[in-house]
């Protein structure tokens, strides 16, 4: 799980606890 990202890995479907631009980041 990307660290750049907080969320929680729920059934199988990424659940974003923060929106984060990737291409920011990348």
């Amino acid at each position: 799980m990307p660290k750049i990202i907080k969320a929680v890995y729920e059934k199988g479907v990424f659940k974003p606890l923060e929106k984060v631009d990737l291409k920011e980041k990348s």
